[in-house]
């Protein structure tokens, strides 16, 4: 199964990144979602609800869970600590 990779900060369209993610969930593939700072967080959590609103109504349920991790940044390949998220897709 093939893997997205979504970044989020403070200034992503949640309305945009609900759509992505409902996207790649219908073309079942994983879902990996990177935030960091508490406005991208943010704009993650409601992105994820909105998503999985959308999703209930075609029969599928996400749930996800949250971890800190290590991750390469975007910008200067720096290490640093985000939170990722991951989905767990479940077909009524």
């Amino acid at each position: 199964m093939e893997k997205d990779i979504k970044y989020v900060a403070k200034s992503t369209n949640m309305f945009k990144l609900a759509d992505s993610i409902s996207k790649s969930v219908e073309n079942g593939r994983q879902l990996e979602i990177i935030s960091m700072g508490e406005y991208a967080v943010n704009q993650m959590v409601k992105a994820l609800a909105r998503s999985r609103s959308y999703l209930r109504h075609k029969g599928i349920n996400i749930v996800w869970y949250t971890d800190w991790e290590e991750v390469v940044g975007r910008d200067k390949g720096d290490h640093i600590s985000a939170l990722v998220t991951r989905l767990i897709i479940k077909k009524d």
